[in-house]
């Protein structure tokens, strides 16, 4: 007889699919489950035609050569039995009579066969007295491939056979549910073979649509099982680390899969084929044996690959939720704050520059009932309602300057605490500038920081505009002595993110909207003692202000777009822009102040900046790269002992993931403005420091004057004599950070000081004392300096807490600095470190490890004779 052989059968377990060559050792298919591995060995189901030669059967593994045998031909007769009643199986009822007997009369010569042969009967013929001939395990095939599926609860066997023709070219066995235990015989479980179907055979066309079907669940089965590992990966990237625009659109389609997948999985099985085998089953009780072994298995698997199942309803049902909640929370974290906190109507004002007589304030009010607008200020100690002094009156906003309308208020005291209200109820306070030349003017304290994002890391329950990063920073303030209270916060680009998660839109509205979503976040107000928003905060531009890695110029869309808001809310209320001779202040960006001993220059290192990596390449632009240089070669009053340069984007190369986003992308320009900078330290007398953002990681580097010919280990990165300019790069104040290190020295050029990639809140304190040398009152007393100084101390913030602080310090006597190529100023030395360097991380983890695996070792010592415990007798 030739064709195929086909017959169907139940099993518990999903879909797989394995398809190899077996090999000659006993191990057949490792990565086939182990239910299927037990089917080696075992004896399969006599199937073999007139046609075929008999051959030496496979030991089986019954003990059947020490029977009597009387009880072989028992035990054939009653197989003969068996085998002729189980032809009413598989269609059986359905074939002409002849057909029938000629089945029939096949079960009685295998059953007086196997009497003579109690070898071969194996343990099929021991447990039902069935019989077996031809391949005798799995290893006589040269090729297997099998299927499991839960389809319809079937499991099907293709198999080919090796040359001899012992077998016809193709059959299916049929494995009754639960699946095989260890050392079950298949001859114990399958049942007798159908009648072999005919090409027009209505059945035979059944049973071909049977295979298409688990071919189908197959598919099926591995997209439930990738959409639910991608919604789950990508949920837990885009809402605790990196809220980038690719995986909104990857977790929605595939949540979108996983539910269409999940529902034609459980939905209504198709009809079983007509004249379909009856199917036998286990013993009743090995199969509830099975059960309680795998129930627990088989829950967490369901549960870590979330293929739905209809046995396991409550791993199932637990898999939908958790992937519907991870989908909820991502549509929850793009929209809820765009839909259900609208900011047209939002009413506020803030502080900008403050200088020793004026005060820059910023206003917004949309409601035209509310004008006129009056602005009304006085001195915080005054009480009386009497002593309010009108600056002026707002009359009417309009939707061009989006209502909104600087004010700068006049003819205030210097080192004095004001408080302002206006009229439509908002009110708060600021302190003016020290007067310069007082005793006050010596001392001066900020904080910097960049990039801002909106309930980041995403709190399902948090107010979706909160910024934890700025309630940090006013609990931070508040545990610091008054005399390091910080004036200003120097913020350095990234105020928006109008491209992350998603961008919305590139139109005027849509950017405008962005800067009132962040000036609508409650965090600006909590504590109520210590308000953000009333800190002077003064701001430059970066990328995500107008688009991701911008140096396309400021005229190409969307640029005019994105820096109308930028000077509506920001530019308006920074330092006056003074007339330069590069540049009319009109289309100024960039700008400089002195406040106490510190002058300052904020560059704007997008608005003029071309394409990286070009002999050209410029980043500042011509007019500002002339005034910058002008900045850093003109002599400062007496009291200004500290240049500060800050940028929105690192001056080091050190970063190597986005290089050229940064002064590394313009080396040639970074030259100029370094052999700048180290002329001006040795002629003027004056220490420039470099701070920057954008990077949402810490890096403290420094770049020694090639003219101080520095020794090897001065060039060292460890060294403690650090000369040279120093950078403080930080960042993010509420954002993302990148756990893996991006910053490496690689020359002497820019060496590094200091690198700390963690904490989603990062920010730098910056103060600046005098120290005289005898102590005196100042908190400023370190411990290498001789005669008077002004000391710059650069402390890092992740979180309220500081981890880190570094010194700088330049001496007021000029002398002390000396003239020319041999001028030096005093090196730079750490004075504080949490532990959070990586040389100290790992040391911590490995004394935890060891004190982790000398306890593990102690408990289990007793189980495993690691250890003896012997008792003394005194």
């Amino acid at each position: 007889m030739s064709g195929s052989r086909q017959i169907y059968a139940r099993s518990a377990q999903h879909l797989s699919l394995w398809r190899g060559r077996p090999a000659k050792s006993q191990s057949f298919f490792p990565c086939i489950p182990r239910s299927i591995r037990t089917l080696q060995n075992t004896v399969f189901r006599d199937y073999a035609t007139s046609t075929q030669t008999a051959r030496p059967h496979h030991p089986n593994p019954g003990n059947f050569a020490n029977r009597p045998k009387e009880e072989l031909r028992e035990i054939g007769r009653k197989g003969g039995q068996k085998g002729g009643r189980a032809t009413g199986v598989g269609g059986f009822h359905d074939m002409d009579p002849e057909k029938q007997r000629e089945i029939a009369s096949k079960g009685g010569r295998a059953s007086r066969r196997s009497s003579g042969e109690g070898k071969a009967a194996g343990e099929g013929g021991r447990k039902r007295g069935r019989l077996s001939k031809g391949p005798s395990s799995l290893e006589d095939y040269e090729d297997i491939i099998v299927l499991s599926t839960r389809l319809n609860s079937r499991v099907v066997l293709y198999g080919k056979p090796l040359p001899g023709g012992r077998i016809p070219m193709g059959f299916w066995h049929a494995v009754p549910s639960p699946r095989l235990l260890k050392g079950d015989d298949i001859s114990s479980v399958v049942g007798p073979h159908p009648r072999e179907p005919a090409a027009n055979d209505m059945s035979y066309g059944r049973e071909k649509s049977f295979g298409n079907s688990i071919a189908m669940s197959s598919w099926l089965t591995f997209a439930t099982a990738l959409s639910s590992a991608l919604i789950r990966l990508g949920s837990y990237i885009f809402l605790r680390w990196i809220p980038g625009y690719p995986f909104p659109p990857i977790i929605l389609t595939f949540s979108g899969i996983y539910l269409s997948s999940t529902y034609l999985l459980l939905g209504p099985a198709s009809e079983e084929p007509a004249g379909e085998a009856k199917i036998t089953t286990l013993d009743k009780s090995r199969a509830k044996t099975r059960k309680n072994e795998s129930t627990e298995t088989g829950f967490l698997h369901a549960l870590l690959t979330g293929v739905p199942s209809k046995t396991k309803v409550f791993a199932t049902t637990l898999n939908i939720l958790i992937n519907l909640v991870l989908t909820a929370f991502t549509l929850d974290f793009l929209y809820r704050g765009r839909l259900l906190y609208p900011t047209d109507d939002l009413a506020f004002s803030r502080i900008g520059y403050v200088s020793p007589t004026t005060a820059n304030l910023l206003v917004r009010e949309p409601h035209a009932d509310n004008f006129p607008v009056t602005i009304k200020y006085q001195e915080a100690t005054q009480s009386d309602t009497n002593c309010w002094v009108e600056e002026g009156k707002i009359y009417q906003l309009n939707a061009v300057k989006d209502f909104t309308f600087p004010v700068t208020i006049t003819n205030l005291k210097p080192s004095t605490k004001y408080r302002y209200t206006l009229s439509n109820n908002e009110t708060g306070t600021f302190v003016t500038a020290p007067q310069s030349g007082t005793q006050s003017a010596n001392r001066l304290s900020f904080l910097t920081s960049s990039c801002i994002k909106a309930n980041f890391p995403y709190n399902a329950f948090s107010h979706p505009l909160r910024i934890p990063g700025i309630e940090q920073i006013s609990r931070a303030i508040k545990k610091l002595p008054s005399l390091n209270r910080p004036s200003f916060m120097l913020f350095l680009g990234d105020f928006i993110y109008i491209d992350v998660p998603l961008r919305y839109g590139s139109s005027l509205e849509e950017y405008r909207a962005e800067y009132r979503r962040v000036y609508s976040s409650p965090s600006w107000y909590e504590p109520a003692d210590e308000r953000p928003i009333d800190l002077p905060w003064i701001h430059t531009l970066d990328d995500h202000e107008i688009s991701n890695d911008w140096d396309k110029g400021n005229l190409t869309h969307p640029y005019p777009e994105a820096a109308d808001p930028f000077h509506l809310y920001h530019v308006s209320v920074n330092p006056p822009i003074p007339p330069l001779s590069y540049a009319t202040p009109e289309n100024t960006t960039y700008f400089s102040f002195i406040q106490g001993p510190a002058s300052i220059f904020m560059l704007d290192t997008r608005t003029y900046r071309t394409a990286p990596n070009l002999p050209n390449s410029t980043i500042l632009g011509n007019a500002q790269l002339n005034s910058l240089l002008a900045f850093v070669s003109r002599p400062e009053p007496a009291a200004v002992k500290w240049k500060i340069i800050a940028s929105s984007v690192p001056f080091t190369k050190n970063w190597r993931i986005g290089t050229e986003d940064t002064w590394g992308g313009f080396l040639n320009e970074r030259q100029v403005i370094l052999e700048a900078l180290w002329r001006a330290e040795r002629e003027l007398g004056v220490r420039i420091v470099l701070l920057s953002g954008d990077r949402h990681e810490f890096g403290a580097t420094r770049f020694p004057d090639p003219s101080y010919q520095l020794t090897s280990n001065e060039l060292a990165s460890d060294a403690t004599e650090a000369y040279g300019i120093h950078e403080f790069c930080v960042g993010p104040l509420n954002m993302f950070y990148l756990p893996i290190r991006s910053y490496y020295q690689t020359d002497s050029e820019d060496i590094m000081i200091k690198y700390i990639p963690h904490g989603n809140v990062k920010f730098g304190q910056i103060d600046i004392d005098l120290y005289d040398g005898t102590g005196g009152a100042s908190d400023v007393l370190p411990d290498n300096l001789e005669g008077p100084h002004s000391v710059l101390t650069y402390s890092l913030h992740i979180g309220d807490k500081v981890v880190w602080k570094y010194q700088l310090s330049i001496p007021l006597l000029p002398d002390a600095i000396g003239t020319g190529t041999k001028a030096r100023l005093p090196p730079g030395r750490v004075v504080y470190d949490e532990g959070w360097g990586l040389q100290r991380q790992v040391a911590f983890v490995a004394k935890k490890a060891k004190i982790f695996w000398d306890d593990l070792k102690e408990r289990i010592a007793p189980f495993l004779n690691w250890e003896r415990k012997q008792m003394r007798v005194d």
